[in-house]
């Protein structure tokens, strides 16, 4: 059902092989935090297995140096704003322009609405490989479905937004999704069906909250 041309495969997998091999060099300990997706905070450990967890409001962690704080969070920021996550031009969808209408609003959100709810969704899709113990199709699924949700449903989702605030606030969703899907990627690896599921709910949890925002758009 989601198919890609080749040069979008290889970009989305060059992608999370960039995430993943960040999340590799901040785990030589017990984990790493990433700071400053919003209000949240997320922190996860991949030793001995996969795990992902939603904390509270961002802080460092008491055992945490500032110095290693504020060091973590401009490496994963500067990865996340560096040329291998921009807009590709051949086939970007961050260029295009939508009309903000009552009908494109319904339109937009109404395609995340179908990856969140819909059993053909993608969503309802992951659910099913992690429950038949399908890993390889997880983790490849996962590979690809943050070009198809994050990058595209929800971006022109976001271009409908008039308020500069919620479209700060709807960034921070979709950076959190992104994180979301590397958790279940991450889980499948080590074929991790309990730390799959918490990360399947954190995607639902944010598309959730994210497609709150359609009934608070004015329209222009």
């Amino acid at each position: 059902k989601y198919l890609y041309d080749k040069q979008q495969q290889v970009l989305v997998v060059m992608k999370f092989q960039s995430i993943l091999l960040l999340i590799a060099l901040l785990n030589k300990t017990n984990g790493f935090t990433v700071h400053g997706l919003g209000s949240r905070r997320y922190k996860a450990s991949f030793v001995g297995g996969a795990k992902i967890t939603r904390l509270g409001a961002c802080s460092a962690d008491p055992e945490e140096s500032a110095s290693s704080f504020s060091t973590r969070r401009n490496v994963i920021a500067t990865l996340l704003q560096a040329p291998l996550f921009a807009s590709v031009p051949a086939f970007a969808f961050g260029d295009e322009k939508v009309e903000i209408t009552k009908e494109n609003i319904a339109k937009y959100f109404g395609e995340v609405r179908f990856e969140l709810v819909d059993p053909a969704g993608g969503i309802a899709h992951i659910s099913d490989a992690v429950d038949a113990n399908n890993w390889g199709e997880v983790k490849e699924f996962t590979k690809g479905y943050d070009l198809e949700l994050r990058k595209k449903k929800m971006g022109f989702a976001r271009k409908c937004m008039t308020d500069s605030k919620m479209k700060d606030d709807a960034l921070a969703l979709r950076n959190a999704v992104t994180f979301d899907l590397i958790g279940i990627n991450k889980a499948a690896r080590v074929e991790d069906m309990d730390a799959a599921r918490k990360a399947l709910q954190l995607v639902k949890d944010d598309v959730s909250e994210f497609l709150k925002f359609e009934d608070q758009i004015v329209l222009p």
